[in-house]
């Protein structure tokens, strides 16, 4: 349809925005501003001016272009201007938070000690991406887990197998945190040319802890703190450190530099660097007051809901099935360790539901999708963190009265930690399964390409494997809510089953 230039005019002297003008001349809005720039016209705009600087802190600081650009009523186009402008690293679309300046300045305990354990156990990546990562054993993910939320992150913690443990890794991209921990000295391929900056004498010890809950170690035979570094120069520093509380210490040189405090001097040194303190590795301390001050250290069990990535973590190195989904995920913790995960989620199929209450009720049951403990646990915790998850998961989810698991025999489970929380066998006509046993006398069950891909995965190719047949898999209810609901719940799976 052509549309009279002087009807466009008139409208854009009116100020009426380009897309009101499209929609009112019934043209596109593509084909409307190639006809206002072959006529030389500009549109006016209600320009909202802002302040540079505010705009780079508060992008520093975590938050998006579009949640700037909100709390400013205006687009996200002169947000987008000012923070190229100003050369700081953009964030990818999915970028998870993260507070950019936390290392700009260190200036407390906790910014400290962080800095100390990224000069031991972390690494900042040479390339154009901008990385810093965190990597551990597997059993110190909670360590890993207070990083994250101390420089407000939330990107996940993955999990990767190697030759001795598994591992867990945090990695998150930020410009402005690496130019500032180079400038504090933790460079790509640090190792043997590092050195710690000066910082406030003050919060010196705290990143000396750092440095020790990362690279160092603490021995009850000799009594003794000890470092290890490929640097020489921070070698010297620690040493320095020592003799500035008037201890003495030894150096041993092998492939790397071990500096050794030992006897009364490790005591007092430990008293400096763990008296008082509010953040360290918990095993670390643990091992301070019982190897070198010989006192217990009281270990709090308890449950408390966990996220996800940190589930996921414990699940692969301690479940059989090494995978979990998206469930509402508990853990069971002795101190600050995690010694146990269990994960509630919708069933997975849902003839799994229906056979509880029937189709009606389908929608009242939930699965126990995951449940594991580490080997350092005492025994009845299994039921006891059991019964304290059902417990939980029935307050925060009231229309939920059941949740169903199974017992596989194949991995010697017979369901009598289900038992022992008064669930309910349901006797449904199980097939016997074929399983895979590995040349390590490991049993695989599941899926057929699930197993095929575990077997692959082990090291080992299915020809090397026997297989055999096993009983089918156990089905256990346990009932959640409060006494009337688990009640009425009992008599209404007693008629579901007349």
């Amino acid at each position: 349809m052509k549309v009279a230039w002087e009807v466009i005019q008139q409208l854009v002297d009116k100020g009426l925005s380009g897309r009101e003008i499209a929609e009112q001349v019934g043209l596109n809005k593509q084909s409307l501003y190639k006809r206002l720039v072959r006529n030389g016209v500009r549109l006016k705009t209600n320009e909202v001016v802002l302040d540079e600087k505010e705009v780079v802190a508060k992008y520093e600081s975590g938050m998006t272009m579009s949640e700037i650009a909100k709390e400013h009523s205006c687009s996200t186009k002169p947000v987008f201007a000012i923070v190229k402008k100003s050369g700081v690293s953009r964030k990818p679309g999915n970028c998870a938070r993260i507070h950019h300046t936390f290392f700009e300045k260190i200036n407390s305990e906790e910014k400290a000690y962080w800095l100390g354990v990224l000069f031991a156990d972390g690494s900042v990546g040479s390339g154009v991406q901008k990385t810093i990562s965190f990597t551990v054993a597997a059993d110190d993910v909670e360590w890993v887990e207070r990083f994250k939320k101390a420089i407000g992150s939330d990107v996940k913690i993955t999990f990767r197998k190697n030759k001795w443990k598994g591992a867990a890794e945090f990695v998150v991209t930020s410009e402005k945190m690496w130019i500032d921990l180079n400038k504090l000295g933790v460079i790509p391929r640090k190792s043997l040319v590092c050195k710690l900056p000066v910082i406030e004498p003050s919060l010196m010890k705290h990143m000396v802890r750092g440095l020790i809950d990362g690279d160092g170690s603490i021995a009850k035979a000799q009594r003794q703190i000890s470092l290890v570094t490929g640097s020489e120069k921070v070698k010297e520093q620690f040493g320095e450190y020592v003799n500035s509380l008037g201890l003495e210490y030894k150096v041993a040189k092998g492939t790397c530099w071990k500096i050794m405090v030992n006897a009364e001097n490790a005591v007092v040194l430990g008293d400096e660097l763990y008296g008082g303190a509010t953040v360290m590795l918990r095993r670390k301390f643990v091992q301070y007051k019982s190897k070198l001050k010989g006192e217990g250290v009281e270990l709090r069990e308890g449950c408390k809901e966990i996220g996800l990535d940190v589930a996921r973590v414990f699940v692969q190195k301690y479940h059989y099935l090494s995978s979990i989904k998206p469930s509402k995920t508990f853990g069971w913790y002795v101190g600050d360790v995690l010694c146990g995960v269990a994960a509630v989620s919708s069933c997975s199929s849902p003839s799994v539901a229906k056979t509880v209450f029937g189709q009606e009720y389908a929608s009242k049951v939930r699965e126990l999708h995951r449940f594991c403990l580490s080997d350092i646990v005492v025994k009845n915790t299994a039921s006891q963190f059991l019964a304290i998850v059902l417990k939980k998961y029935g307050v925060l989810n009231p229309n939920v009265w059941a949740v169903v698991s199974f017992a596989d025999p194949a991995q010697n489970h017979e369901g009598i930690i289900y038992k022992a929380v008064s669930a309910v066998e349901l006797k449904t006509e199980q097939k016997d399964q074929l399983v895979v046993i590995l040349p390590n006398n490991t049993v695989v069950t599941g899926r057929q390409d699930d197993m095929i891909a575990r077997v692959e995965s082990a090291g080992f190719e299915l020809s090397q494997c026997s297989l055999r047949k096993s009983a089918g898999k156990k089905k256990f209810v346990m009932f959640v809510g409060t006494k009337d609901v688990r009640r009425k719940s009992r008599e209404l799976l007693s008629c579901s089953k007349c």
